[in-house]
């Protein structure tokens, strides 16, 4: 009889939770670390750690330790993985403020600390070498999210959402930061024409501020821009099935999930070719140069064509079925054994 094979000591860093509620990274942890606990080659620790715990290294027993933000561990024979989401701090996009400026400096010294890296896209690996190019020796590993929601999601009674699903709307999804590129989706659906016709642009996420309020005034469209506020996931999942489409205006993105998110549910998108976009839409997208308002005009009224929008939505499908998180955890995985 062959001896059974050791299991590899793995640590997992839940510190996000401490940080956030919901977001994007928790969103990814809570994804891989459920299905590291369920994956028979690893023995599973969970560090519970308060949020200003994530400013100390951590002494592990563990052989791997991966945290769900920026903390790295010490400890005889230990190796840490890091994340790379994106390279939105380095590059200024998330402020200058002292905030900013410490969390530049944690994700420094966890990237440089890394004995294995982890991007979400291509292009947040190519991203992180411009800004760290001591780390090409380094093992950096491309592993892609999957979709946050799913066809077998169920979806909210559409009169519960409080607007109207008809006349065809556009469904703007996510933060809208000035590198986000709002003005830019106003913009595009203002000179498209479909807000004459009584079509709507469809706002998620936090209210509008007065400046944004401002911008809808200025276009005439007090009356064509609805702003959700935060939805929950049967809701958002309802307004995918029924939008005309999905304006994804943003120019910088680590990943750009809502991109797959409206694949995965059957939703036509147009968005910017900037960054990490072109890498999970491929061809199954309308994509527009730079971000540019009169591309995204002119992207909205060629979906007018049913041809058109037909070939989007079985683009789509098919380009989300090469997204999931078991083919990522399996791929994480993989990266843990590599360091043993």
């Amino acid at each position: 009889m062959h001896a059974e094979q050791p299991r590899l000591a793995l640590e997992l860093d839940n510190v996000i939770f401490s940080l956030q509620g919901f977001g994007g990274i928790s969103q990814y942890w809570q994804e891989i670390s459920s299905r590291m606990r369920l994956r028979p080659e690893f023995a599973l620790s969970l560090c519970q750690a308060p949020a200003w715990q994530r400013l100390l290294r951590l002494r592990s027993q563990a052989r791997v330790f991966h945290s769900s933000y920026f903390r790295v561990a010490r400890g005889r024979g230990l190796r840490n993985v890091v994340t790379v989401h994106d390279m939105a701090f380095e590059r200024g996009l998330a402020g200058n403020g002292l905030r900013s400026r410490l969390v530049r400096l944690e994700r420094r010294q966890a990237y440089l600390a890394a004995d294995a890296l982890i991007c979400g896209s291509e292009n947040a690996r190519l991203d992180l070498l411009a800004h760290f190019p001591s780390l090409a020796s380094r093992p950096i590993t491309v592993i892609h999210h999957g979709p946050t929601l799913s066809t077998l999601d169920p979806a909210a009674a559409p009169d519960s959402l409080g607007i109207a699903l008809s006349p065809p709307y556009v469904l703007f999804v996510g933060g809208r930061q000035h590198y986000k590129n709002f003005d830019g989706a106003l913009q595009g659906f203002a000179d498209s024409g479909l807000a004459r016709e009584g079509g709507r642009l469809v706002c998620t996420g936090v209210l509008f501020s007065a400046d944004e309020q401002a911008a809808i005034q200025r276009l005439g469209l007090a009356h064509q821009v609805l702003g959700t506020g935060p939805l929950n996931r049967a809701s958002l999942v309802t307004l995918y099935r029924h939008a005309h489409c999905l304006l994804y205006a943003s120019k910088f993105e680590g990943f750009g999930m809502p991109v797959l998110e409206a694949m995965t549910l059957g939703c036509p998108v147009v968005a910017s070719d900037c960054t990490s976009i072109p890498e999970v839409a491929g061809d199954a997208a309308l994509l527009v140069a730079g971000g540019e308002a009169s591309g995204f005009a002119a992207a909205l009224r060629s979906l007018s064509d049913p041809a058109l929008r037909q070939r989007l939505v079985a683009d789509g499908l098919q380009r989300a079925r090469g997204f999931s998180w078991e083919r990522s955890a399996d791929q994480h995985a993989q990266v843990y054994l590599s360091l043993a």
